[in-house]
């Protein structure tokens, strides 16, 4: 598949006004939480590029806007701001009757918000992981709960202690290190810095360390592209060659990133497994080898991981076919109760961050296994 139109033109928007917001829609936005809220939850700290209007507790105001949806809806919009009593957040409301962009299914896509001045909006919803990989390669933005892009402007999510003890630790590299390496460094980076890294969950260790080693690679990007990039290009040839090498570095270390630090937790976990099978399909993680699955595959366990999930899940119905214990690990926030459903009808079981839980369905909570859950099974299973 190919990123969508919608995608391509929300990357061209964004480019030409320098700036947008990216939201994972939430349970809470679709009103399935029984929160009785209404429109799309807005952030704080977003709240700058998309409003004049501050953060203030005591008040409630109003900024009203055109969008410009894709499929060329337009609403006459607001943006308020709820600073009474309890409440403190900016929303997004009026969109009219038959809005199309506020429904269950759309749990887990991203809203793209893109002001092109004060009062003029375009929006993007985006729904497939083609479209978020694109996002993410050709913007340099992978979206957690949300993320905002500014246009020249490197937004590190790690402490300034990481990025003090990065930016002295590259300086030792002439090259791009390994995805095992840099795995390596984020974590003993967020240990030296004395996070609750070390004493944290394995679903805390895992997206601490996911998240640290992304801003350890963009400040790599930065080391090794941009003197040549500032150094400007005689011909064309160089620059795409150049602007293929970081697209398609930036697909690998996402591609493994995840993949290295569930590895390190199946470790120090003490539990045994086997990666990068050559088993039909090619499974991630079998646990706890190869060789168990040959002789008997009902003492097997399949693991897959996937950073987004959204319609690729179905690939690991393919992989190890005689394995009826399928796990499979994701950083998605939120999935359709459709496509839970049908994930429950393939006897695939959905490991999820606890902290992630929180946008999926509330009917589907208990079918979900935290990190930690997973590995306490898989050592009563295997260890016991």
């Amino acid at each position: 598949m190919a990123a969508s139109q919608a995608c391509l033109d929300a990357i061209r928007k964004i480019r030409a006004t320098g700036k947008a917001l990216f939201k994972r829609i939430s349970p809470n936005d679709l009103d399935i939480t029984g929160g009785h809220q209404y429109g799309f939850y807005l952030p704080k700290s977003a709240g700058e590029i998309l409003t004049d209007i501050k953060p203030e507790k005591g008040v409630k105001t109003k900024h009203f806007i055109s969008i410009c949806w894709q499929n060329d809806l337009i609403t006459e919009s607001v943006i308020t701001w709820y600073g009474k009593k309890t409440r403190s957040e900016y929303r997004l409301t009026r969109f009219g009757h038959n809005f199309p962009w506020r429904k269950p299914e759309l749990l887990g896509d991203i809203l793209v918000l893109i002001p092109e001045t004060s009062t003029n909006f375009s929006a993007f919803v985006l729904s497939t992981d083609d479209d978020f990989d694109e996002i993410a390669l050709r913007l340099g933005i992978e979206v957690g709960e949300w993320s905002v892009y500014h246009e020249h402007e490197l937004v590190l999510s790690a402490e300034d202690c990481l990025v003090n003890e990065f930016s002295r630790i590259i300086k030792d590299y002439s090259e791009f290190p390994s995805t095992l390496i840099m795995s390596q460094i984020a974590r003993k980076t967020l240990e030296f810095c004395g996070t609750n890294f070390l004493d944290g969950s394995n679903d805390t260790h895992l997206i601490e360390s996911v998240n640290s080693e992304y801003a350890l690679f963009r400040l790599m990007e930065e080391k090794f592209y941009l003197p040549e990039i500032r150094g400007g290009f005689s011909e064309i040839n160089p620059f795409i060659e150049l602007a293929n090498s970081i697209l398609n570095r930036r697909k690998s270390r996402a591609g493994r990133s995840l993949e290295n630090h569930t590895e390190y937790l199946l470790d120090i976990n003490g539990i045994p497994y086997f990666s990068q099978s050559k088993i039909e399909g090619r499974p991630d993680i079998m646990i706890p080898n190869d060789e168990a699955y040959y002789k008997d595959p009902s003492l097997v366990t399949m693991l897959a991981i996937k950073r987004t999930c959204k319609d690729r899940w179905r690939q690991i119905l393919k992989e190890a076919p005689n394995v009826s214990q399928r796990y499979l690990l994701t950083l998605q926030e939120g999935i359709s109760e459709n496509q839970l459903k049908e994930m429950k009808n393939a006897n695939v079981s959905l490991i999820v961050p606890k902290e992630l839980h929180k946008f999926y369905p509330p009917a589907f909570l208990d079918t979900l296994l935290s990190v930690d859950q997973f590995m306490d099974s898989m050592l009563e299973r295997y260890n016991g």
